[in-house]
């Protein structure tokens, strides 16, 4: 970072006040938004990563300068995919890729200066604290204090074999559905092992972000996105972790619907109603 800036003055560029916190934190999002977003990745084409204005500025106010600096200094590019939302429709953020020169071919942890951690502390508990009335009975496993624990070594180590064996065999390559065109399409190895590894780092370092799909209300967490087969290495206050699948459990789930309690408004809210039932299934298991 220091050779680039002393090569290309931040001044020269229209950014006056250069911050190397806001800096790392801004190229960092494009490997980190898809890593804790499972659908962003899925529907990533070309390593391009969409970066949301209204989220970046949360952080870094002149984030757009940053974005513009990095762009002209060609660290990254920018497929211009913009699109304003509408009545009719939503918007396209635009989305950004490291160049060919500067993509990394492995994944470190970045050091922010204390006063920059405190800052980004602040947000994290703020962005807690929205979905606590809702999500509250999620939440509490990862905030304020998460036990959450993974082998960083043997992921590590995992993911690199995985990725040799994928680029020494085209048949272990994952495949994916074409977001648009409906057909397989390959999944890129470098990108899943980058997503792979910042999940791993997150976890290491106990940055647990927390998001939610406006769009169908789901929950994506450094856990639910991290690659199944890394989760065997995953302890929660030393214990291993189990996974339940419950077949079919829409039918079930919908007679909610039939619970007046569900509607009325002096009744329990939906939320409640809801883990009262997921509470029942788990007791029908055990």
């Amino acid at each position: 970072m220091a050779r680039h800036i002393s090569q290309y003055p931040p001044r020269e560029y229209g950014l006056i006040w250069f911050n190397q916190d806001y800096a790392l934190y801004i190229l960092t999002q494009i490997t980190l938004v898809p890593a804790r977003n499972k659908e962003i990745a899925d529907e990533m084409e070309n390593r391009f990563t969409p970066l949301y204005s209204k989220l970046l500025q949360k952080v870094v106010r002149h984030y757009d300068k940053y974005l513009s600096y990095f762009v002209k200094t060609d660290i990254i590019y920018t497929d211009g995919s913009f699109k304003p939302s509408s009545i009719e429709s939503r918007g396209r953020s635009r989305r950004y890729r490291f160049t060919h020169v500067h993509e990394p071919s492995d994944i470190v942890a970045v050091d922010y200066s204390r006063k920059f951690v405190k800052q980004l502390r602040k947000k994290r508990k703020e962005d807690f604290h929205q979905l606590q009335g809702e999500y509250g009975h999620l939440t509490k496993w990862l905030w304020p204090v998460c036990h959450l624990q993974i082998n960083a070594p043997l992921a590590a180590e995992f993911l690199q074999v995985r990725r040799r064996a994928q680029h020494n065999n085209p048949a272990l390559i994952e495949k994916r559905l074409h977001p648009i065109l409906g057909y397989e399409i390959p999944k890129d190895p470098e990108m899943q092992y980058r997503h792979a590894m910042a999940s791993v780092n997150c976890l290491v370092s106990g940055d647990i972000g927390c998001t939610v799909d406006s769009k169908v209300g789901r929950m994506h967490t450094v856990l639910t996105n991290i690659k199944s087969d890394l989760r065997h290495l995953i302890t929660y206050r030393g214990k291993s972790l189990v996974t339940v699948d419950i077949k079919n459990s829409q039918p079930y789930l919908s007679t909610l619907l039939f619970d007046p309690s569900f509607w009325e408004r002096q009744g329990p809210s939906a939320t409640a109603t809801s883990k009262i039932y997921i509470s029942n299934i788990f007791k029908t298991i055990v």
